[in-house]
């Protein structure tokens, strides 16, 4: 399985990959964007009412996210990424059908907002 679009691993890579799978294909998860991908990476992983939490990281900085990957992997929950200012529309619909008790926004308001607090709880429950 490949995780992003063809910009961030390109389809040599795949044709690559593919030579060593069973079926020789690989399947790709990948979104308009990096906000999209981790949704549809959460979607593959997580049925809705699945998690009992979801963590939330900036899309623009990798290190609340390579922090709390170990962490979210252990509890077996997703890791989704948005905007720093506002929550992106692919991650509210993917908290939205998750549905998770918990949301667990990482880093401090430097790196996502109190906004992003204000629009997880404005999601339908």
């Amino acid at each position: 399985m490949l995780l992003g679009g063809a910009g961030v691993v390109g389809d040599a890579v795949a044709a690559a990959v593919a030579a060593y799978a069973s079926s020789g294909s690989v399947t790709r998860l990948a979104g308009a964007d990096r906000y999209a991908t981790a949704a549809a990476i959460s979607a593959a992983g997580w049925g809705a009412g699945e998690p009992d939490s979801a963590y939330l990281a900036t899309g623009l900085g990798f290190a609340d996210a390579m922090s709390a990957a170990p962490l979210a992997g252990k509890t077996s929950s997703p890791l989704l990424l948005t905007a720093p200012t506002r929550l992106s529309a692919p991650t509210a619909a993917e908290l939205d059908r998750l549905a998770p008790p918990n949301v667990v926004i990482l880093g401090g308001v430097g790196a996502l907002s109190d906004q992003i607090r204000i629009d997880i709880l404005s999601l339908d429950p």
